[in-house]
């Protein structure tokens, strides 16, 4: 048992020694998935709705909803106008907000005024959204009015 307890601990040793000297074993990492860009937001708001019948005098709102679409990656905000219908436009994103502008090609006429541009705004924190219409006399009539949350698919 002398002899033996010496010479095993001299093949520990050996091993070790032999163990350091060779290279570590391949790790086998995962690929890095690259990042996904966002998904478009879809933004359901409901308030009230300025359709204007009358034209852009004193008007009330009736209670309805709409929804606002952002994309980040294509810097696009979709949203609709009871007058205009569907726009889309260059989106703009700061902490607080999502914004956009969509300029007319040609000016709309209503009711004896003409719509030039269309601002959309909603608040990222509280969610209230506001869409209005620009008129080439200087003057701004709400479209739309409300508070909005985010939206998926129900089917």
């Amino acid at each position: 048992m002398r002899i033996g307890l010496p010479v095993l601990a001299l093949l520990l040793a050996a091993q070790c020694a032999i163990a350091q000297s060779l290279p570590p074993a391949p790790q086998f990492i995962q690929p890095a998935q690259p990042p996904q860009p966002p998904k478009p937001l879809y933004l359901l708001c409901k308030g009230g709705i300025w359709s204007h019948e009358n034209g852009f005098g004193a008007s009330a709102s009736t209670p309805g909803s709409t929804t606002i679409r952002i994309d980040q990656e294509a810097r696009k905000a979709t949203f609709q106008t009871p007058i205009l219908g569907e726009l889309q436009g260059e989106l703009t994103v700061s902490h607080e907000s999502y914004s956009s502008r969509v300029e007319l090609a040609k000016a709309r006429a209503h009711m004896g005024r003409a719509i030039n541009a269309v601002d959309m705004s909603v608040n990222r924190f509280t969610g209230r959204a506001s869409i209005s219409y620009l008129l080439a006399d200087g003057g701004q009539h709400p479209a739309f009015t409300g508070e909005c949350q985010p939206a998926s698919p129900k089917f």
